[in-house]
């Protein structure tokens, strides 16, 4: 089944981009890969917006699959937010909720 997952940006400045990987991934390669290399980008994938999150905005995020996310929010002077081994299960809903230096999900 699928994961129904949105993000709520309540912080202070829009978020540019945000990003889902594996975490099984990025524990693999946490002390080996530059987030801002090439090869960070191979190990996030593509911007998962498309645009700007607004202040006060909620946007949905296609999951790929059930399991263990971790998360990457960046603002537009590269300031980020990073979420880990969030639990996604299938046909479960979730709220990732990006506050000022803070998070909180809701969701099962």
């Amino acid at each position: 089944g699928s994961v129904d997952f949105s993000i709520r940006n309540l912080s202070g400045v829009p978020i540019n981009t945000f990003y889902l990987a594996k975490s099984e991934r990025v524990e693999a390669t946490k002390d080996r890969v530059d987030l801002n290399a090439s090869e960070g980008g191979d190990l996030w994938g593509p911007d998962l917006t498309g645009h700007a999150i607004g202040m006060g905005q909620t946007e949905r995020i296609s999951v790929p699959s059930p399991g263990n996310w971790d998360a990457r929010a960046l603002d537009h002077d590269g300031r980020e937010q990073r979420i880990t081994r969030l639990h996604l299960l299938a046909g479960g809903r979730y709220m990732l909720e990006l506050h000022e230096g803070n998070w909180r999900v809701y969701g099962p």
